[in-house]
This record gives C-alpha cells, structure tokens and sequence, in this order.
C-alpha cells in the first residue's frame, strides 16, 4: 500500500464560487509534487541511491522525456503568494515573493513553470537587487532566471509576476463547472495540484524533498466565496467590487 507525500500550500484546499452556491464542492490543491512511500515494509528494501533512481528512470519511461531533479543551489523556505482569478475570461494572474537560502553562489535559479508567462522576476538580498533573464524549457516543464552577477550565499527573495489559463483539463488552477440552485449554469475556480501540476498554477519547486509554507491570498469578486483549509487571517474589500482573503500560514 503506497501513500502520496504531498509537498506544500499546506495541504490547502481553495476555490472561488458563488456566495448562493449551496452545492457542497471541493477543490482539490495540493502543491508540490508527491513522492510515494510504502506503508507496509517491505521484506526486502531497495537501497535509497537505487530506489531513487528506480522512480527516475520509471518515470522517464512513462512519459518519454529524460527526468531530471532541480538543482539544490537555491531552496525555497517560505512563498507568499497572490492569485486573483477571471471567470469571465479564465484567466488568473499571480505575484509572489519567494523566501529562499542560497545554498551555492550562482548565477541561475532554476524552477518548474509550465503554461505560465513571467512578466517580471527580481532577487532581492541584503546587497541590493538585481533583475534576471527569463527562458523556458517547455519539455522540462522548467524555467531559468539568469542574473548578471553571482546571488551571494545566505537569505534572499525572489519577487515575481505571472499570468496563466483557467483551463479545462483538470490541471493546475482550473475551471469547473456547476448548477446553482436556481439551475443556473456557473464556473467556480479550482486547483488540482498531485502530483506534479503546481507548476500550472505559479512558478515553484515542485518536488517533495523542497517543501516549504506558503501565505496564500484570493483576490476575488465579492459576490463570491473563497475557500482554503487554512483559516481566513484577514478580509478586505478593494476597488471595483473586489476583495482580497487572506489565509494563515500552512505548516509544512
């Protein structure tokens, strides 16, 4: 028997939908990819090194593409993240400021991304700030931030914008569509982020062994209700009849 190890948003479960709405939906988030662990022990064990490169090489095998694990130069602690959802156009825009230890000096800071466009990405640390080059590889499902000059070692964020789909398929942060009690068809917004398609909602490292909490905030319609398995840590109403929730930070 084998459970799935799931990384961060701590464990959050959020979706945006009618206020009227009395359909008892869930959504589904679960950020960070999973990693499998058996819950019988096993007679004989494979070695850690093998194991791991068992599961590689399995899922190079599934889906056809050479897996490779992010590189640990870089490691997140903390992402204070904001989506702010469309229903109109299914579209969602996104900010956050990511927390990380510079483990190594480099140039690069690599993570998952997949149909997600960057508008804006900066490193901020104790010696300044500095903007970064962004490029895609679509069949890695990664993107790369190159910067002029080395990030040093010790604490620092990384500071972003972002847009993507509300899409059809069940992937990331998606579209549902359900019946209001008056039989009024309506879309609510979800996310579905097992095992590996937190990267479709915001840029991340999206592997379990980078576990790390998240603040998470909805800007939403005030007609509608936004939910998360966290508690609502603060509520306020903004312009053009919207409104920004606030959850407490998930552990880890």
């Amino acid at each position: 028997m084998f459970r799935r190890s799931i990384g961060v948003f701590g464990r959050s479960r959020a979706l945006v939908r009618s206020r009227s709405c009395q359909q008892p939906v869930r959504c589904l988030p679960r950020l960070l990819s999973s990693g499998a662990r058996s819950l019988v022990k096993p007679v004989r064990r494979i070695p850690p090194p093998l194991a791991s490169r068992f599961s590689s090489q399995v899922a190079s095998k599934m889906s056809g593409k050479t897996f490779e694990r992010l590189p640990l130069n870089v490691v997140p602690k903390n992402y204070a993240v904001q989506l702010k959802p469309d229903l109109q156009a299914f579209t969602f825009t996104g900010e956050q400021t990511i927390n990380v230890s510079v483990v190594e000096a480099t140039k690069t800071i690599v993570m998952n991304s997949a149909d997600i466009t960057i508008s804006s990405v900066e490193f901020v640390s104790s010696a300044g700030s500095a903007a970064a080059e962004v490029s895609f590889a679509p069949d890695q499902e990664t993107v790369t931030f190159t910067f002029q000059e080395q990030l040093p070692v010790g604490d620092g964020q990384v500071k972003m914008t972002f847009a993507g789909e509300l899409n059809d398929k069940m992937k990331g942060f998606y579209r549902s569509k359900y019946t209001s009690p008056s039989g009024e068809e309506r879309y609510c917004a979800v996310t579905q982020f097992e095992a590996t398609d937190a990267r479709r909602a915001l840029p991340c490292w999206d592997e379990p062994a980078l576990k790390a909490t998240f603040d998470v905030t909805l800007v939403v319609p005030q007609d509608r209700v936004a939910l998360s398995n966290m508690p609502v840590k603060n509520e306020e109403s903004l312009a053009d009849g919207l409104r920004s929730v606030t959850y407490e930070t998930t552990p880890i």
